[in-house]
């Protein structure tokens, strides 16, 4: 199916940590760290609201993974928010 994030624990927002590309690969990071939290075990980046290197999405604190990273953390980041086919 395809899932959308919204910054919940299960759809958590992508983002960045000390350096940003936002290029197919980083794309693809975010589409699997995604999936494998809405329970999937791989997903395919469908399409992106913004490029989080430039702007964020929403603001404030919810739950990213962040590139480079494992997992999904609580925090207030600057995202983006995508949308997968799990």
């Amino acid at each position: 199916g395809t899932e959308t994030s919204d910054g919940t624990e299960l759809r958590p927002y992508c983002t960045w940590g000390s350096s940003c590309d936002w290029n197919e690969d980083t794309k693809q990071e975010c589409a699997t760290a995604l999936c494998e939290a809405a329970g999937y075990r791989n997903g395919t980046f469908v399409s992106a609201s913004n490029n989080p290197c430039d702007e964020s999405f929403v603001s404030g604190y919810a739950y990213y993974h962040v590139l480079g990273r494992t997992g999904v953390r609580r925090d207030d980041y600057t995202n983006e928010d995508t949308k997968q086919e799990c």
